[in-house]
């Protein structure tokens, strides 16, 4: 599983919470961001990574689009080529071009390392809403609000065809290698496959209202986010869908772990769910967030999950446990997506205020349990080594900072 705004802060000392009958350490320092993004004047809806880590992407609402340097904050490029608000965003997976889509029905294939557009094209029949790039480069699939899955050439523009028959906006387009399919899931709740080839309409599936879906690049198996709360988990080709319980309101975020073994969802009900994708099975139900859930990644060792909530902060998760660590403050509206890095402890994240940021994630997160009742007071010694806690339960606890034994 996985976790994903640039002035430099430092983190310093150690942080103890109180958390009913146990403390919670987060070890050595205070979480702040390491690094915080400003450019943007618009909100942000799309933010991603280079293959390889070193850059970072994100684009606006009014149409820009910038390109940072992950290990400086650099700023990079700042190219306004959208007539509209950018949506989306998709990278080539040789890191070379990025794509983006928007208001303006309008796509525009960019380069990375010379920053200008290669490419700009407007014969979407609606508004994109969703973009996804081939594995071998060779292709590019958009989903938009008029229903319409097209595929196109990405280096001429070309419209090669155009798949037809759903019923709702697309919420979630991509490929399935295995059975050579284009898969859309729409709005409705609707699941349609077509033949890559001759747009041939194959099996369609039909599921509650949908906001979000999750199609992993090499995998047989399409994850819903329902407005009724329930995550589905749908096995391809058609099987009955498995429901994902844990959740009783709308579900606006689903990601599938990096090593597609794992769904995690979130709700406005405040609740993070961990899942197995296999059988759809509850993993973990991480509650305690503070406002609605709007977005949610994991890690890619599957360690650690992350939520970003209407308020404008992030809450880390430790997936072994469900135990929760330190909250990332520092956005001023939602946050709207968040990202972990491929392979370095740090999380982006993009917000409604307009900024992006990047974050540091803590080493290690360990709870210092042994009261019964709510713990009162709480100190560090002099050299920080130890924890001394004080309970309800009449007790005084003197515990190691490095292992909270």
């Amino acid at each position: 599983m996985s976790i994903q705004i640039v002035r430099s802060w430092s983190w310093f000392a150690s942080i103890v919470v109180s958390l009913a009958s146990s403390c919670l350490l987060a070890q050595t320092t205070q979480p702040s961001p390491i690094q915080y993004l400003e450019g943007h004047a618009s909100p942000i809806h799309a933010v991603g990574y280079s293959p390889d880590g070193k850059i970072l992407f994100s684009g606006d609402t009014a149409g820009t689009l910038k390109t940072w340097d992950r290990a400086t904050g650099q700023l990079l490029s700042s190219g306004a080529w959208h007539d509209g608000a950018i949506l989306t965003l998709a990278i080539s997976p040789d890191g070379q071009q990025i794509v983006t889509a928007g208001t303006g029905k309008q796509i525009v294939v960019s380069d990375v390392a010379i920053p200008r557009p290669l490419l700009d094209f407007t014969g979407v029949p609606g508004v994109p809403t969703s973009i996804a790039i081939s594995q071998d480069g060779a292709t590019l699939l958009t989903g938009d609000e008029s229903n319409v899955v097209s595929l196109w050439d990405p280096v001429t523009g070309r419209l090669v065809r155009n798949y037809a028959g759903a019923t709702a906006a697309l919420v979630g387009i991509g490929w399935l290698p295995a059975t050579k399919s284009v898969i859309g899931a729409s709005a409705d709740g609707t699941l349609r496959e077509w033949n890559v080839d001759n747009a041939q309409l194959g099996s369609v599936v039909y599921t509650s209202p949908s906001t979000s879906a999750g199609v992993p690049a090499l995998g047989s198996q399409i994850v819903l986010g329902g407005q009724d709360g329930l995550i589905r988990r749908i096995n391809w080709p058609p099987k009955p869908a498995t429901n994902l319980s844990g959740h009783n309101d709308v579900v606006p975020t689903v990601a599938i772990s990096a090593d597609s073994r794992y769904v995690i969802s979130g709700g406005y009900d405040q609740i993070l769910q961990i899942s197995q994708l296999s059988d759809g099975q509850p993993v973990r139900t991480l509650s305690g967030q503070v406002g609605r859930i709007f977005s949610a990644a994991l890690s890619h060792d599957g360690a650690l999950a992350a939520s970003g909530a209407e308020p404008g902060t992030i809450q880390l998760w430790k997936t072994a446990d469900g135990t929760p660590g330190p909250v990332l403050a520092g956005h001023v509206g939602a946050v709207n997506d968040l990202s972990f890095h491929p392979s370095k402890p740090l999380v982006l994240s993009a917000s409604l205020d307009g900024s992006v940021r990047l974050w540091e994630v803590p080493a290690t997160m360990a709870p210092v349990r042994g009261h019964s009742q709510p713990v009162s007071a709480v100190a560090l010694t002099s050299n920080g080594q130890l924890l001394v806690t004080g309970s309800l339960d009449k007790s005084v606890r003197v515990s190691t900072v490095s292992d909270g034994q």
